[in-house]
């Protein structure tokens, strides 16, 4: 072969691997039903999961997004509106856990669908607290379930996860539960972008992530906290036909630079 003609073959096969689909899978959640009452529902009719496993259990859980309310809301409107409505988000509060007496551990869980996920899948959302209220403090943590079944372990206890399917943390968003409101190391108090790659996985597997709404006592911790904009993507690996056109790509460019050098 010429070099010329090499030339328009390593034109080709790098066109031909630009033009191959990278089929990523795109799961995405706006919470963006509009009646509130239906919210949940519409939610758990496509897979997704609400478990709250405080103790002693609250008269809250996760709903419909509640904007510009102090006492039940969070205090501000949708990470997406506009075009999204006002209340196109989902939140609790530390009501998820009965405050009397000494008080009450906080685990409120929001739980995804069945998720493909292999390493290098990328989970992000936006979350953040209600800025209006005193820094009563809040933490949320995400985790990874490496069961694909219909049913959800969210552990033994209120405080334990123990026996539970949810068993690799991804983020954990104020550890400790410690102040709010802008203080550093905070619960974020304003719509923040959390972002999260999954590593370690021995290959492709169904599972599900795990939002976990967690106050040790909240006596004197949690607020409400809300989150918006879910999206979890997932890159396959090259296709055999991408790995072959890379290849003979590569080949063509060594056999250029021997005619350079010879």
């Amino acid at each position: 072969m010429t070099r010329m003609g090499l030339i328009a073959c390593a034109m080709s096969i790098a066109l031909l691997s630009v033009a191959l689909p990278t089929n990523a899978q795109v799961f995405t959640e706006g919470f963006d039903d509009p009646s509130p009452a239906l919210l949940t529902d519409v939610l758990k009719s496509n897979g997704w999961v609400i478990t709250n496993n405080s103790s002693p259990i609250g008269d809250q859980n996760w709903n419909q997004g509640i904007p510009g309310v102090q006492t039940d809301g969070l205090g501000l409107n949708a990470e997406s509106d506009p075009p999204s409505a006002a209340n196109s988000f989902i939140q609790t509060n530390f009501g998820a856990g009965n405050p009397s007496g000494a008080g009450a551990i906080v685990s409120d869980w929001l739980v995804t669908p069945v998720l493909t996920l292999r390493n290098g899948s990328v989970v992000s959302f936006y979350t953040t607290a209600n800025p209006n209220v005193a820094a009563d403090p809040n933490e949320l943590q995400v985790w990874l379930s490496l069961s694909g079944a219909s049913t959800v372990n969210v552990g033994s206890t209120a405080a334990s996860m123990l026996g539970g399917d949810f068993t690799k943390e991804l983020l954990d968003i104020n550890p400790g539960a410690l102040l709010d409101n802008g203080v550093q190391g905070g619960y974020p108090t304003k719509w923040t972008l959390e972002t999260k790659t999954i590593s370690e996985l021995s290959g492709p597997t169904v599972g599900r992530i795990g939002f976990r709404y967690y106050l040790p006592n909240n006596v004197n911790e949690g607020t409400t906290i809300g989150i918006d904009t879910l999206t979890v993507t997932t890159v396959p690996e090259p296709s055999r036909l991408a790995l072959l056109a890379l290849g003979a790509l590569g080949f063509v460019f060594f056999k250029l630079r021997e005619w350079r050098l010879s």
